[in-house]
């Protein structure tokens, strides 16, 4: 139970509208229907995960911060190996590796990166490898048939209707995508290019519809171009 004097404060702030907006309007955020992040978000998270916000891992204090126990762990001989899930999501890859690697240097270190045929892990990066998404998809070439592909392409075709090719169906539905599951995200990009081209008066024209349109197109554009020096992908 609250002391009395908080206990009573509670209920007048309650029953009172202006009070509780007025207090909710003092916190570090804002509190929203939960569907408004699909279209309005002021963080940037995990793919469309509104609960992982993502955090400044290229600032020192917060990798110490964040790792504390981890490291712990380390010293302690309790683990000998980190996974590290989607590093390309961080703002600074190579430098968080780099980190991670000189305070860890015996330790196991894997990314999760998926790599594509023809892409290389990044030489520069100081760890082990990834988790084996390539290594599963070439196991996997073994197990599936591949007249069986062609089969269920034609059954596909013949139950749709649908008659695209591969590559029309991934741009149609990248644009999905950045329209439903990503629209906050574009929206917040867009956002900061209207500010950009405000300081340009040759650009000052462009509207934010366009720019929203030009962003979600130049996206779903995106080729895979590996580098066969071993760089990794762009």
């Amino acid at each position: 139970m609250f002391p009395l004097p908080v206990a009573q404060s509670i209920v007048a702030i309650n029953s009172d509208i202006d009070a509780l907006d007025d207090l909710l309007n003092r916190q570090h955020y804002r509190l929203a229907y939960w569907r408004t992040a699909d279209q309005e978000l002021g963080y940037r998270r995990f793919f469309d995960v509104n609960s992982l916000i993502g955090l400044r891992m290229e600032r020192q204090l917060v990798f110490d911060a964040t790792h504390a126990r981890v490291f712990e762990w380390i010293d302690r001989g309790v683990l000998d190996g980190i996974r590290v899930d989607h590093p390309d999501g961080l703002r600074d890859p190579q430098q968080y590796f780099s980190r991670l690697r000189s305070r860890a240097k015996e330790a196991w270190i894997i990314g999760e990166k998926i790599l594509e045929p023809g892409e290389f892990l990044r030489q520069s990066w100081p760890i082990d490898g990834t988790t084996g998404y390539d290594f599963v998809n070439v196991c996997n070439n073994l197990l599936v048939s591949g007249e069986g592909l062609r089969e269920f392409s034609v059954i596909y075709r013949e139950f749709t209707g649908r008659a695209e090719k591969f590559e029309e169906m991934a741009h149609e539905n990248k644009l999905a995508v950045e329209q439903e599951a990503l629209g906050s995200d574009v929206n917040r990009l867009a956002s900061q290019f209207v500010e950009i081209c405000e300081g340009n008066r040759d650009r000052r024209d462009y509207t934010r519809a366009e720019i929203r349109r030009a962003i979600r197109e130049v996206a779903a554009c995106f080729l895979h171009l590996p580098d066969l020096r071993g760089g990794g992908a762009e």
